[in-house]
């Protein structure tokens, strides 16, 4: 994988930007302080601005790029795309869409430089930029198909960075009943402390036209085991005995449930120093008619003989859920275990 400076001067070069003003003597020597002198990226949440030529774009070429980039959500009840698509050709890449939060270059060149190449903060801060050059059609649609995962995976790794640097911004202060288990995580002040007893914390965002919640618990290893044995089997049982005692509906008897008509998505990974398995899946409330998205990290703290959970989930009836989603997703890896 290459992400050299040498790359991006070629790659710019095609986008009739020359190497003199990107990377001019009055641009910074070190790279952190180049950083510096760049504006903000912007754009709207999961929107990635892709550079490429319209004819391209009504193509195989952009049926590829689509196929990959606009592949469903993970864990929603309605289809959501995982990404917002904007295209636009060469001669249009003005300033002000160089400040966007995502690009991707695409482009058939005669130069020897193909691959896939990716840097950050090209044009502007917090910002993901990656390039596909070919000197064919069919070349760039190999490409992208080889690397479809990474491409994803990269442009999802920018939206949870900025979400999470968001949340540390406007993040409340991490009460002493947390602290004193050596659990922090930074939970945006628009959520309320709905309830807490003992190192169980349920935090509620009510807004107008959707809910969002946070619940953080934990339990001896030994516990968790005795839930099940399997450890994503043991996840849904402990997740299901937690909502239902404390997650409740508006009406008298009613409360949260997983939802086992669809089965749960696990993906093992880490979080911190610790082995973690993320959820997602649905959540419904029994005797109600209430039901949305979840996502949770169950982390196993080896060291403390114990599994801390932090879970979320979103009711937003009529309304797309991605981006709440997103936004909880990157909340919850906020979480630091010690």
């Amino acid at each position: 994988m290459q992400t050299n400076h040498m790359f991006f001067k070629k790659a710019f070069l095609l986008l009739s930007v020359t190497v003199g003003l990107l990377f001019s003597c009055t641009t910074p020597p070190n790279e952190a302080d180049r950083v510096k002198t760049l504006p903000e990226s912007s754009g709207k949440v999961a929107e990635i601005v892709i550079v490429i030529d319209s004819t391209k774009w009504q193509s195989e070429v952009g049926d590829a790029l689509k196929d990959v980039l606009i592949r469903y959500y993970p864990g929603l009840p309605q289809p959501e795309a995982q990404f917002s698509l904007v295209s636009i050709p060469n001669p249009e890449f003005s300033s002000l869409l160089k400040s966007g939060r995502n690009i991707l270059l695409v482009e058939v060149t005669d130069e020897k430089t193909e691959g896939f190449y990716k840097k950050k903060n090209v044009w502007a801060k917090n910002q993901y930029t990656a390039s596909i050059q070919a000197p064919t059609p069919a070349g760039l649609i190999a490409l992208i198909k080889k690397h479809k995962e990474e491409l994803v995976s990269y442009y999802h790794e920018g939206e949870i960075d900025r979400l999470k640097n968001k949340a540390k911004q406007i993040a409340i202060g991490v009460p002493q009943t947390l602290t004193k288990e050596n659990i922090s995580i930074a939970i945006p002040k628009k959520y309320k402390l709905n309830i807490q007893e003992g190192d169980f914390h349920y935090y509620i965002n009510n807004e107008p036209k959707y809910m969002q919640g946070i619940l953080i618990h934990s339990m001896s290893s030994e516990e968790f085991i005795q839930h099940n044995s399997n450890a994503k089997d043991a996840i849904i049982s402990v997740q299901d005995s937690v909502t239902s005692r404390f997650v409740e509906g508006a009406t008298k008897g009613s409360y949260m449930l997983t939802e086992r008509l669809f089965f749960p998505k696990y993906k093992d990974l880490e979080l911190g120093n610790h082995k973690a398995i993320e959820t997602r899946g649905l959540w419904r409330m029994e005797n109600e008619i209430m039901g949305g998205p979840f996502i949770s990290y169950t982390i196993f703290d080896t060291l403390n003989d114990r599994v801390v959970t932090v879970e979320a989930f979103v009711f937003a009836p009529s309304t797309k859920k991605r981006n709440f989603i997103l936004e909880l997703e990157a909340i919850l890896q906020t979480i630091e275990v010690n």
